[in-house]
């Protein structure tokens, strides 16, 4: 009797407990392969994407990521903002929830000289009701442009995009210094996140036309000369007889 009830608790903990964890891995997975097999390889800003999302799929310790040292920084201002505004001002989900991020902000930045992408994985994104993801977005926004703000003020291309485990819900974009332009849902807005990505076309090279081949020279033709006469005359002797 007792063996049974320990394996009835060992199954129950199982399927309450490790299932969920399962579903949710594979989730992740198949959408990626159904995203990548969708979107196609050969986009370069695609492949820059995909690198990005891989990274903030589950926390490993590292709150912020990054292309160049600055962009990692921003990324980690920005996922510990993220995470204090979080406690403040939206409700804590349930405990022992299963929860890839555990509790972070996990965010990737890409910056350059031209624009800033921030990709960031919400913890426990998927309970979060419709008014609340609408407005944890624009309070990301707002963090992305303090933590991007530079010196010098230049705006630059700002795209945001928030997911849960797998799923984007929306991604905004715009510049550094103004209000979002687009409010795009997951489909569009990857589509710009590829575009701002994408490393810039290089100008194909400038090739000299051949040197032209130099006419062979021509043998001077002979010039006619006019016969002229010399000035001799002919004198005939008389005949002695």
């Amino acid at each position: 009797m007792i063996r049974f009830l320990v394996k009835t608790v060992i199954i129950v903990a199982v399927v309450v407990f490790v299932l969920p964890f399962v579903a949710i891995v594979g989730l992740g997975l198949f959408t990626g392969a159904k995203d990548s097999a969708a979107d196609g390889g050969g986009d370069p800003g695609k492949v820059i994407y995909d690198d990005m999302n891989r990274m903030i799929g589950s926390y490993n310790g590292v709150d912020g990521f990054g292309n160049t040292p600055e962009a990692r920084a921003i990324a980690q201002r920005f996922a510990m903002a993220m995470k204090e505004i979080r406690s403040e001002a939206f409700t804590k989900g349930k405990d022992g929830a299963v929860s890839l991020s555990q509790g972070h902000f996990i965010t990737y930045c890409h910056g350059d000289d031209k624009s800033f992408v921030l990709l960031c994985h919400v913890p426990e994104f998927r309970r979060f009701q419709d008014d609340a993801k609408a407005a944890l977005m624009g309070i990301a926004w707002n963090v992305a442009q303090s933590a991007t703000a530079t010196p010098d003020e230049k705006p630059r291309t700002l795209v945001i995009g928030l997911r849960g485990v797998a799923l984007y819900y929306q991604f905004w974009s715009g510049t550094t210094t103004g209000k979002p332009a687009q409010k795009l849902d997951s489909s569009d807005g990857k589509k710009v996140v590829y575009r701002v990505l994408a490393p810039p076309a290089r100008p194909a090279p400038v090739t000299a036309p051949p040197a032209a081949t130099p006419a062979p020279a021509s043998e001077p033709v002979p010039t006619a000369v006019e016969a002229k006469p010399t000035g001799w005359r002919l004198h005939l002797r008389p005949a002695v007889g």
